[in-house]
């Protein structure tokens, strides 16, 4: 048996009780937007999901850069910094060049350590 609606083309009216603020904000929004407030209210029913999954998917971004700065900003280098800030330290870079690095930030530690190392190539 087919469901009437699925298959129809028109618009059917959907109605839902709101506080009267929320109805206010509506009608100004849709004001603004010059849009009456069925439409403005359909636009937001609409695309609601995909709203969602970008919250979803920006959600997932987040957590993965949190994970990523723990990773660098971890209890040791946290250590180091406390112990050579405001200190300048010089290293050979990979080059074999001599750096002077002061250390301002945690990132000035990990340029230290990462140009500490030297590769076969």
């Amino acid at each position: 048996m087919e469901r009437p609606l699925t298959n129809s083309e028109r618009k059917v009216l959907v109605g839902f009780k709101c506080n009267p603020s929320l109805r206010l904000a509506l009608c100004e929004r849709a004001e603004k937007l010059d849009v009456t407030l069925s439409s403005h209210v359909e636009t937001i029913v609409s695309t609601q999901e995909n709203k969602q999954n970008e919250i979803l998917k920006l959600s997932k971004e987040v957590n993965a850069l949190k994970e990523r700065i723990a990773f660098y900003e971890n209890p040791f280098l946290t250590e180091l910094y406390k112990e050579y800030k405001g200190k300048t330290i010089s290293f050979k870079n990979r080059a074999g060049e001599t750096v002077n690095q002061t250390i301002n930030s945690i990132k000035d530690v990990f340029t230290v350590i990462i140009n500490s190392f030297k590769t076969k190539k």
